[in-house]
């Protein structure tokens, strides 16, 4: 979870972590040179499941690729600090797991709220099942909605994303693994995507910058 100037939602974003029906997990939350309260709020959770991790501002990848180096973990997931997890969002993804043993991949639907009323915005669910490199190239919204894969990791692989990039950075990093494994999903609902505030996604430079920093990831693959 990277986290930078998060203060008016990480208290609700690491919430929906605690309040998780499945239990066995680690959050690792790298707070990215946060000038605000995000550092004071990370430090006030008690949980020893909770890593607080910390840096000067470098960006959303290095964030959390400094993740990712420290997790322990056999599977994992990104959370942004802006979104929240619905309760069941770890189990589903995992029985996914015990269901299809050749599964590298387990996703679901994501739900965007509206930050001022908290109303549905729109609902994406995934429907793919096979290996993914192919539709997620294609973004044809079959395998990919935002930030909702959880990961069978590979022994032994190590697990980056492109460090240039603060937009688009997901998609370009599971371009990368996707040749690993099947892709499988739930249309039950894994992640509640916060819009309508500042962020990544509401300054239309970054958005175009990363669109073409990810063509390009396209074409090198």
């Amino acid at each position: 979870l990277p986290a930078y100037n998060a203060g008016p939602y990480l208290h609700e974003c690491v919430g929906s972590v605690l309040a998780q029906s499945w239990t066995n997990w680690e959050l690792l939350l790298v707070d990215n040179g946060s000038t605000d309260s995000t550092a004071t709020i990370a430090a006030s959770f008690a949980d020893p499941r909770i890593k607080v991790l910390s840096e000067r501002v470098q960006g959303v990848s290095k964030a959390r690729n400094r993740g990712l180096a420290a997790m322990s973990g056999k599977f994992f997931c990104f959370l942004d600090a802006d979104d929240r997890l619905p309760k069941d969002a770890l189990r589903l993804r995992h029985d996914l797991f015990l269901r299809y043993p050749d599964a590298h991949f387990a996703d679901g639907a994501m739900r965007a709220f509206d930050n001022r009323t908290g109303k549905t915005i729109w609902v994406r669910s995934p429907w793919y099942d096979g290996m993914p490199f192919d539709p997620l190239m294609a973004l044809d919204g079959s395998c990919f909605a935002g930030n909702t894969w959880m990961v069978r990791r590979v022994p032994g692989y190590a697990y980056r994303l492109p460090e240039h990039m603060d937009h688009s950075e997901d998609c370009a990093f599971y371009l990368t693994i996707a040749r690993q494994g099947r892709y499988v999903s739930t249309p039950r609902e894994v992640l509640h995507y916060r819009i309508g505030h500042p962020s990544a996604t509401s300054d239309p430079r970054r958005v175009h910058k990363g669109y073409i920093e990810l063509y390009k990831c396209m074409l090198g693959l």
